[in-house]
């Protein structure tokens, strides 16, 4: 609360009585005027004047007052009142609203009168709310909230209520137009450091609501201010899923951000699938969950997996099923896309999402292209094999495998592509969490003390295979051989057999060393080897990746037309 040298307040009266008439002819200009007159709103019916806010004292017998609108240009009225010292004068006759007011003074004592001397102008109005706040609590809730700084505005501090009209508009979820409901006035104490207000008001799900609210007082009312239409909701989910190989569902969902996040705040997320008993389990409102298809022991690829993700509020519940394949193709992996990514040949490019053979095409394979067993093959790799004839297998694999009408189009990696799925970390194989590892793959094995019992490839001891070893063989369970996937989950891309990739449309390279690699070679970080493309060779075999989306999108295709 403001602290005011207020000895006494005035509030005048006055009658019919005809004001006198001053003869100006005996006025004396030796009377002290003061410099400025401080003018202000008291309220919105009553401007205070005030002499004395620079603590200098004025003697005089009485005070004459002019009062002049300034858009009008002419006298308003004129009164004179006996002049006491240290006294602010309250001026309420007749004051109207949205008008610029300023006034002449003159002191009158036995001498005669003082020149005249002016006020400031002041703009004297009833403020509008600035703004009126709508926010969901529930589906039958809400909240309005609205400021109104009155001690901002007017000088007044003796108030101890305000009162505001609430209008209420409504568009049932069925209608058109919008009925107008008076709510009612709504009286509100006075918290001079805190000039929030709020209230609830019901509402129902599916209507369009918008308010008007003004603040009424005793002699006038302001302009209502209309708050913005907001529709009750419940919200849903935006619900995304890919498949990210044989068995494992990847599943990511949010909330479109609203306007406020109270009701969301509020609420919980539940999942489940079918063949968890109809058990739900909570997880994040926004988020994202990697399905291994609990409690699932027998073979699922290429069927359809139900989920329901339910939420809930405190007031009600909404579920929504959602259909999801896993992928038709075996032994394959998702690899997100890549903004920028620089491979080891310095060229920096961006990598669109891909699916990866886990294991290096093996002999069975290449004998029988549209073959896609469930179990690994218990094979070695296929080798001596040049870069154009990885390309025809790649072409026979893409006409003759049998997926239920979903084209998929195999080919040979590109550099980018599979140095991305060596050794780039993914976080929920959704976001990036890192362009680089510090210890390169295999992982967690760091070439101080990578030995055969990771990798396929020439130690100094000459203790490894020294020849290709099958693939799959460093999955954890081949004792003593230890669990030597990438990043990503997939094998032998260090060591075993040499790889091939394409740089570009002229030039092939070979990458990831073989079982007569020495450790540098091995390396995910060491440069690719051109070579021509005709090479063949025992050390040099290839694995095949698909472009992910094109396939994703015939799955979800698949989807909606089985509904």
């Amino acid at each position: 609360m403001r602290t005011k040298k207020i000895i006494l307040i005035v509030i005048l009266f006055f009658s019919c009585e005809e004001m006198p008439t001053f003869e100006l002819s005996n006025s004396f200009t030796d009377i002290n005027v003061p410099e400025s007159v401080k003018i202000e709103s008291y309220d919105d019916n009553s401007i205070s004047i005030n002499f004395f806010h620079d603590d200098v004292v004025y003697i005089a017998d009485s005070l004459h007052i002019e009062r002049y609108m300034l858009d009008e240009s002419v006298e308003d009225t004129t009164f004179t009142i006996p002049f006491l010292l240290g006294e602010i004068i309250i001026d309420s006759l007749d004051i109207k609203l949205e008008k610029e007011y300023y006034y002449k003074f003159q002191f009158v004592e036995s001498r005669g009168f003082s020149k005249h001397f002016p006020s400031d102008t002041i703009y004297h109005s009833l403020p509008a709310i600035d703004t009126v706040n709508v926010t969901q609590l529930s589906t039958s809730l809400v909240e309005l909230s609205w400021k109104y700084p009155y001690n901002d505005y007017f000088l007044r501090e003796d108030l101890t209520s305000l009162r505001f009209v609430l209008n209420k508009f409504v568009k049932p979820e069925d209608s058109t137009t919008y009925n107008n409901t008076l709510i009612d006035t709504f009286n509100f104490s006075i918290d001079y450091e805190n000039w929030d207000f709020r209230i609830e008001d019901s509402v129902e799900l599916g209507e369009n609501i918008y308010y008007e609210v003004s603040i009424l007082t005793p002699y006038n009312e302001s302009v209502k201010t209309q708050s913005r239409e907001k529709q009750i909701i419940f919200p849903k989910p935006n619900i995304e899923w890919l498949p990210l190989n044989s068995s494992v569902i990847y599943l990511y969902w949010d909330f479109d951000p609203p306007e406020d996040s109270t009701l969301l705040n509020q609420m919980q997320m539940y999942l489940k699938n079918q063949y968890i008993n109809g058990a739900y389990f909570e997880v994040p409102l926004n988020g994202s969950y990697k399905d291994v298809l609990m409690n699932s022991d027998f073979d699922i690829t290429d069927d359809i997996v139900q989920y329901y993700f339910k939420w809930c509020s405190d007031t009600m519940c909404d579920s929504i099923p959602t259909n999801t394949k896993t992928l038709p193709i075996q032994h394959m992996q998702y690899i997100p896309s890549i903004d920028s990514f620089t491979n080891t040949k310095g060229i920096t490019e961006s990598t669109v999402a891909f699916y990866i053979d886990k294991y290096e095409v093996n002999n069975s394979l290449f004998d029988s292209p549209n073959d896609n067993p469930v179990e690994k093959w218990l094979d070695f790799p296929k080798t001596d094999i040049s870069f154009d004839d990885a390309i025809q297998f790649c072409n026979n694999r893409s006409s003759s495998l049998n997926l239920n009408d979903i084209n998929v189009n195999f080919r040979i990696p590109t550099l980018s592509e599979w140095e991305v799925a060596a050794g780039v970390i993914f976080d929920e194989y959704i976001n990036i969490q890192s362009e680089s590892i510090d210890c390169e793959y295999p992982m967690p094995i760091c070439s101080d003390n990578l030995d055969c019992y990771y990798a396929n490839f020439q130690t100094p001891d000459s203790d490894c295979f020294n020849s290709l070893s099958m693939v799959g063989t460093y999955n954890g369970n081949n004792i003593p051989y230890e669990y030597a996937a990438s990043p990503s989950g997939i094998f032998d891309m260090s060591g075993n057999a040499k790889e091939w990739v394409k740089i570009d449309e002229n030039e092939c390279a070979i990458k990831g060393g073989g079982y007569l690699s020495s450790m540098s070679e091995i390396s995910s970080g060491f440069l690719p080897q051109s070579i021509s493309c005709l090479e063949i060779h025992p050390t040099i075999g290839f694995r095949t990746v698909v472009n992910a989306n094109d396939l994703i999108n015939q799955l979800k295709n698949q989807i909606e037309l089985n509904k």
